[in-house]
């Protein structure tokens, strides 16, 4: 948990204090309101609460509660539209406190939990089940979003990188502005998504 506190607080502020603070209410909140029993945290916490829960019935699930921002309503908004394939299954949600009761996966191990050939092989295996044709507008940045945050990392950090390695931040950002946006196959896609994937686990940020 300490861990877990230190990065709201560097992330959030004051906010993020005051969300640690409110904590332990919501978790309550939400215990009442979905029926549920709840267990410890997981020991991985990064930037969401996240703990396993008994519902009702005796089946297992998890409840996520994060700090409320666009990027937690967004992945509420992905689980709803991929419900299940590829992914795991949201059973309800709180937009505006960012709570999602979710189906519990076991083992349950993360990717940074097992060796990077591995992780990959599980990466590329899940990849082509999520690939969706577009039938219209959705809630969700693109790729090249995503990748305007290497501006604003240097923006927020007076042209730095912050805590975040600057050698590896230059070969992200490199590769994203070598490779895109060109006509890019579904290859290329994947093969960014894994750089982006493995230089967000070398700094334990997923």
């Amino acid at each position: 948990m300490r861990n877990f506190s230190e990065r709201i607080l560097a992330l959030y502020g004051e906010a993020g204090q005051k969300w640690l603070d409110a904590l332990p209410a919501l978790l309550s909140r939400y215990e009442k309101r979905w029926d549920l029993t709840l267990e410890a945290p997981f020991k991985n916490l990064s930037y969401n609460y996240v703990a396993p829960v008994r519902r009702a019935d005796g089946s297992w699930a998890v409840l996520k509660i994060g700090f409320p921002n666009d990027e937690s309503r967004s992945e509420i908004a992905a689980l709803r539209h991929f419900d299940g394939r590829g992914m795991v299954r949201l059973i309800d949600a709180d937009e505006e406190n960012c709570a999602m009761l979710l189906e519990r996966i076991f083992p349950g191990e993360t990717l940074w939990e097992i060796e990077d050939e591995q992780a990959t092989l599980h990466f590329l295996e899940v990849m082509p089940k999520l690939w969706r044709p577009y039938l219209g507008d959705y809630p969700f940045k693109s790729v090249d979003d995503w990748g305007k945050a290497f501006s604003r990392l240097r923006e927020r950090y007076d042209g730095r990188t912050g805590k975040l390695d600057a050698v590896l931040v230059d070969k992200a950002e490199n590769v994203f502005l070598t490779y895109w946006p060109p006509a890019m196959t579904p290859f290329f896609c994947m093969v960014i998504c894994i750089m982006i994937t493995c230089f967000l686990r070398s700094n334990d940020l997923i």
